[in-house]
């Protein structure tokens, strides 16, 4: 499988997570309020999911040991205070892993939300999906959708249900509707 080595935004230039070269993040007080913040995040997402995590993270490789893994989607959940895992990407793409990374963060605007990325095996490759938020629909339903003010605001939506995470359509065209689902997704996941 191709590992890509355009993963923007998570290391320094001419640096790739498989060779492992990012910056070094120190573990002071803020790192672990961000990274706390993050678990909660991840927990909240997986009960809002209907995801039912598995312990058998003792048989992944040891870069991937530190997320929640939800077997039925072979997905790995992994909270991040700043920095992820050294050579997440190859031990993802060598065996075929979903990698869903939840970040606690804030929107253009000011607004506390959390972020995630997506790494994804599709046609022999690993793809990277940056800057995706959190959108309800008013039946419920779960997506990740690209934030509007990312670089690529039109990108690829996922759609969450408990034994799937598939590649959707545009989950509303009416902005009002989408801000709405936006500002609910962030008031769940952001509830103590």
């Amino acid at each position: 499988m191709k590992i890509s080595t355009d993963a923007p935004g998570t290391q320094p230039a001419g640096c790739s997570l498989d060779k492992g070269c990012q910056a070094m993040k120190y573990k002071d007080e803020e790192y672990r309020a961000r990274e706390a913040r993050a678990r909660q995040g991840a927990s909240t997402l997986i009960r809002l999911a209907g995801f039912e995590p598995v312990d058998e993270l003792a048989l992944l490789p040891p870069a991937l040991r530190e997320g929640i893994y939800i077997g039925s989607l072979h997905l790995l959940i992994l909270p991040s205070g700043g920095d992820y895992p050294y050579r997440l990407e190859s031990a993802a793409a060598e065996i075929r892993l979903n990698v869903l990374i939840v970040e606690p963060g804030v929107t253009t605007p000011g607004h506390p939300t959390f972020y995630f990325s997506l790494l994804r095996p599709a046609g022999g490759r690993m793809h990277w999906h940056r800057a995706l938020r959190l959108w309800i629909d008013r039946d419920g339903a779960l997506f990740l959708v690209p934030d509007r003010f990312s670089e690529m605001p039109q990108g690829p939506r996922f759609e969450l249900l408990p034994n799937v995470l598939r590649l959707c359509e545009e989950p509303s065209s009416q902005s009002g509707r989408f801000d709405l689902g936006m500002r609910v997704a962030d008031a769940l996941m952001l509830a103590p």
